[in-house]
């Protein structure tokens, strides 16, 4: 087992991750919006869970001389560190998620340039228009979150996601997404881009 999947299994209790306090609370939190269980603060919700988790784990890593969680974006291969050897269900379909589906790509609505192609919900075409953190986080849930965690499939595709490495550095890309957009936000509260 590679250091990064032992640190990911060790921060989930081993052998017992399934009853692990942070893999309980995210799989109850996937059944809620599986389910529809949705309400006016989805987005906002969605963020918290997701950008939260991988802070408590950053604070794990800290604990053992490791360096925080670095962001993947799913526009790249996976990297060979996060290997998933210690497979819970199934292994991955593959480990080049936007050459299989080109909705794993960052889409351009969740960079400062910006592009053409609109999110999917408002209709923004860069991150600098997103008025509120609940907007931007239901922009990347509605379909780009799950096309990731369902084209790279295996456990990506199951409630337990947080079993496999790649997970993390996900979550740490919509944390690095949320950052930028929090920055673009203070710089155009001060009248300046």
């Amino acid at each position: 087992m590679k250091p990064e999947e032992r640190c990911v299994r060790d921060y989930l209790g081993g052998d017992t991750f399934k009853t692990a306090p942070v893999m309980k609370a995210y799989a109850a939190w996937c059944a809620e919006a599986a389910t529809g269980g949705y309400d006016e603060t989805q987005g906002t919700r969605f963020l918290d869970v997701h950008c939260g988790a991988v802070t408590e784990f950053d604070a794990f890593r800290a604990q053992r001389r490791m360096r925080p969680v670095l962001p993947w974006d799913p526009s790249t291969k996976i990297p060979e560190y996060l290997a998933h050897d210690a497979i819970a269900y199934a292994v991955r379909l593959t480990d080049d998620p936007s050459s299989k589906d080109a909705r794993c790509k960052t889409p351009a609505w969740a960079t400062v340039g910006g592009g053409t192609e609109p999110d999917p919900i408002f209709g923004y075409v860069k991150l600098s228009q997103f008025r509120s953190a609940d907007e931007l986080g239901r922009s990347i849930a509605y379909q780009w979150n799950n096309a990731v965690h369902m084209t790279i499939g295996g456990d990506m595709a199951t409630f337990e996601a947080l079993v496999d490495p790649v997970c993390w550095v996900w979550f740490g890309w919509i944390r690095h997404i949320r950052f930028v957009w929090e920055g673009v936000r203070v710089v155009d509260s001060r009248g300046r881009q």
